[in-house]
């Protein structure tokens, strides 16, 4: 059996209606840039981390770009202080001054030259 309303509570509840319809409408533009930002983050990702102490993570510390043991030390040609030579011939800055670079807007690991 429906219950009587009166003209006002009819008015009171279909406001109330529409306000819930409205908040759940206005959520899913919210919604939508979390799944995007999601997934601008697993493209970022170009391959899963290795496990700590892997044979994987150890090939590739093996070439990083960083290591002084293995590709020694030189000047940077920009700021002249001593880097990486792996990070020069990658990168062709240091990381001193990719810092700066990234500081004025410029992406990481794109060259100087560019």
């Amino acid at each position: 059996m429906a219950l009587p309303l009166n003209r006002g509570q009819l008015y009171f509840l279909l406001q109330l209606l529409l306000l819930g319809l409205l908040v759940g409408l206005a959520c899913w533009p919210l919604n939508l840039v979390d799944h995007v930002q999601d997934l601008l983050l697993q493209q970022h990702q170009r391959s899963p981390v290795p496990a700590l102490g892997s044979e994987e993570e150890a090939l590739v510390w093996a070439h990083h770009p960083s290591r002084v043991d293995v590709f020694g030390m030189a000047s940077c040609p920009s700021c002249q202080r001593p880097a990486p030579a792996g990070e020069l011939q990658r990168w062709g800055h240091c990381s001193f001054c990719q810092r700066e670079r990234m500081d004025n807007g410029v992406a990481m690991g794109t060259r100087a030259d560019v």
